[in-house]
């Protein structure tokens, strides 16, 4: 396997990795938003109802009348299955006077799933509020009479799957963050490549020249002024191709002057 093929693998599986983590960031934050916006959602649809609920309530004269319409209304509401549960508490007696829920959905009910401390809540402070248990978001609304004071509580139950927004978005993303690693390893192994790669292919050439008996430099040149570890090899095998070269000069200069000896000896 090439050198060009292994940088690249392994600048792929860095991108590939930092893709995963954006991906997953993604993921993460893009889940925030929509649980923010659900739940921004699901406030606006618990004050539409209650005051669809409570319109004209006030006109009723007797306590029986108002309850009588409002259960009317919760009926009617119940009926278009939106509403995974409808409450109505009496702030007076502190009970729920209507429990209206979907088939099957009783424990889903706001009055056993909550409990009686957020509507004691709205008592003491007349304002919507909204409640998350699970998969379902629950709105609390007050009904005030004609003296300000908190006369009905409605409590919507709302599943929260028909309130979450699906990010269509996300399978481009994956596609554009894989397309981009892999463009950014391979221009990661460009860059190793020629970093990395060039400077030892000179230094493997320096090295075959000397081991087949030429004492040339040349290889050498581009790297001997780098200041990294590439460069500091590349001057030792310099200093290491000088000192064979003098000592080869030595050892012809040695064995020449033997040669000029014996051809001495044999003229006398």
């Amino acid at each position: 396997m090439s050198l060009f093929i292994r940088l690249w693998i392994i600048g792929t599986t860095i991108a590939l990795a930092a893709c995963g983590i954006a991906t997953a960031t993604y993921i993460f934050v893009t889940e925030q938003q929509h649980l923010a916006l659900a739940r921004h959602e699901a406030a606006s649809i618990g004050r539409l109802l209650s005051h669809a609920m409570s319109v004209d309530l006030s006109e009723q004269r007797s306590g029986a009348d108002q309850l009588a319409l409002l259960r009317g209304r919760a009926l009617q509401f119940m009926s278009s299955g939106r509403l995974l549960s409808l409450t109505i508490v009496d702030a007076e007696a502190g009970e729920p006077v209507v429990q209206e829920v979907l088939p099957g959905l009783e424990a889903e009910e706001a009055w056993q799933k909550l409990g009686s401390s957020p509507f004691d809540k709205i008592v003491e402070l007349p304002a919507n509020n909204l409640h998350q248990v699970d998969n379902t978001f629950y709105v609390l609304s007050p009904v005030m009479d004609r003296t300000g004071a908190v006369r009905f509580i409605l409590a919507f139950g709302l599943p929260s799957q028909t309130l979450t927004i699906s990010d269509d978005n996300l399978p481009l993303f994956i596609s554009l963050a894989t397309a981009l690693s892999l463009i950014l390893g391979l221009i990661t192994a460009a860059v190793l490549t020629g970093q990395v790669g060039r400077p030892i292919r000179l230094l493997t050439t320096a090295a075959d020249r000397l081991e087949s008996g030429h004492f040339d430099t040349a290889a050498l040149t581009p790297l001997i002024g780098r200041r990294d570890e590439i460069g500091r090899l590349a001057r030792t095998v310099l200093r290491l191709v000088q000192a064979l070269d003098h000592l080869g000069a030595q050892m012809d200069r040695a064995s020449q002057r033997n040669s000029d000896q014996k051809e001495e000896r044999d003229d006398r």
